[in-house]
């Protein structure tokens, strides 16, 4: 074989590898084999949902936004193993779960936050019987973009005695609970809440602090007469607190009625706690 001939040969191998790499890794975007023993490897696929996982630090349990299904971690087995150390032979475990106000709700459930909660308690049924469960929700403040792009932990959990009763006052992260009977417009009559009540108006009148009270009730009732009864429960707030000594000026009321249920209506537990008018200071 003359020169020419191995020249030929050799342009027309390299020609042949030149095409065959370019239609693989240019046009299909998958590299090929190099060997009949190699297999050719594509590149990781990297989802929306895979980004906003890696972004969650490496929590137990987080969320997306507007989603209802959890994500766990490799380290959600002890953090479920440490929640269930706190088990009594009578205890209740209770989960709330957060929610933004800016969040689409795409669950069956009345919020976001229930629909959370409702997610992580079919995590733990299988050590601890459904029945003493107690799911609740809680509204957290306007959403930043970190939140809303990134995975967030969106729960907190609690064990509460059996023989203990709703409280008539709840102190949330930022806003107080106070509680109503049912189709009522009069709070519980309880020492605790008129001391609370006290407090607040000697607070208010120092800082000039304005407040925002806010009516629930849970879901007895049509529509438009629970928002009727929330802003009721809110305005009797309101007169309590006038007449206590706040300017009116520094109160405002509205109200959801049922609209932002923070436990379950299923239950006379749950909508015992939907009654209320949540009191919240507003910086």
């Amino acid at each position: 074989m003359n020169a020419k001939s191995i020249l030929v040969l050799v342009l027309s191998g390299a020609w042949f590898w030149f095409c065959q790499n370019w239609h693989c890794c240019w046009v299909r975007g998958v590299c090929c084999a190099n060997s009949i023993t190699e297999k050719a490897v594509a590149p990781a696929a990297t989802t929306p949902e895979t980004t906003k996982n890696l972004a969650a630090e490496n929590g137990p349990l987080v969320f997306n936004w507007s989603n209802e299904k959890a994500t766990t971690t490799d380290k959600f087995p002890a953090f479920k193993d440490a929640q269930l150390a706190n088990m009594t032979a009578d205890n209740f475990l209770e989960i709330t779960g957060y929610y933004y106000p800016e969040e689409e709700n795409t669950s069956q459930f009345a919020n976001m936050g229930l629909a959370r909660a409702n997610d992580i308690k079919q995590r733990f049924t299988d050590k601890i019987p459904p029945e003493r469960i107690r799911i609740k929700a809680q509204l957290r403040s306007k959403a930043d973009d970190k939140v809303k792009s990134n995975a967030f932990e969106s729960a907190k959990f609690s064990w509460i005695a059996a023989e203990k009763k709703e409280e008539v006052v709840e102190e949330l992260e930022d806003r107080m609970l106070v509680r109503f009977p049912y189709n009522s417009t009069q709070k519980v009559r309880n020492p605790e809440i008129d001391n609370y009540l006290s407090n607040l108006a000697t607070q208010l009148q120092k800082s000039g602090e304005k407040v925002l009270l806010t009516g629930h009730t849970d879901n007895k009732g049509d529509e438009a007469y629970n928002n009727k009864l929330g802003l009721q429960r809110a305005n009797v707030i309101r007169d309590i607190l006038i007449r206590k000594g706040v300017d009116k000026s520094l109160i405002m009321v509205e109200s959801k009625g049922e609209k932002q249920a923070i436990a379950t209506n299923d239950t006379e537990e749950g909508r015992q706690a939907n009654r209320r008018t949540e009191i919240k200071i507003l910086k």
